[in-house]
């Protein structure tokens, strides 16, 4: 018996207050993919959900918002030295407030991985999102933690390049 992988992305859709909508999708056999919507917010005043404006899915199966594509990238992050404590318990108070912050970025949707280099003060996080998403998210960590920020090239990109380029 063969099994593949399910690739699962999220998308927050909602950025008002008390609102939790979000987008889901996944592949659903053979190059079709399923577009789910959890509504959790209020009709505006044409009886509309706010949230459900502008969110549809790409062929290539990704999600878009307001006609913004969702671009892939690869954060190397390193802390800020000097600003380590010398301390362990408040060292890892801090740590423990900058996991939080990640978790919660995680379970958002717009980190997909984070790890750390054992022993490095060093790491990486696998994101997707707009380059404000990517932007605010860098910034909630600073001036503690610094940030190389690299976008990454799907290789269906990489195949439309090559396309582009044979002529």
């Amino acid at each position: 018996m063969v099994t593949r992988s399910v690739h699962i992305q999220r998308l927050p859709i909602c950025d008002k207050k008390r609102c939790h909508s979000s987008a889901t999708i996944e592949p659903d056999g053979g190059s079709l993919y399923r577009l789910r919507i959890g509504l959790h917010g209020r009709a505006n005043s044409s009886g509309r959900l706010h949230c459900l404006e502008n969110v549809y899915a790409t062929r290539e199966g990704r999600l878009k918002k307001g006609g913004t594509t969702l671009e892939k990238y690869l954060l190397l992050w390193s802390l800020n030295k000097p600003l380590i404590p010398t301390d362990p318990k408040e060292r890892a108070s801090s740590w423990g407030m900058m996991l939080e912050m990640v978790k919660t970025d995680m379970n958002s949707g717009l980190a997909k991985d984070w790890g750390a280099f054992p022993g490095e003060n060093r790491g990486y996080i696998i994101a997707e999102g707009t380059t404000l998403d990517i932007m605010k998210m860098t910034q909630q960590f600073a001036p503690y933690v610094s940030f190389e920020i690299h976008p990454v090239a799907s290789i269906n990109q990489i195949g439309e390049l090559l396309l582009h380029m044979s002529g």
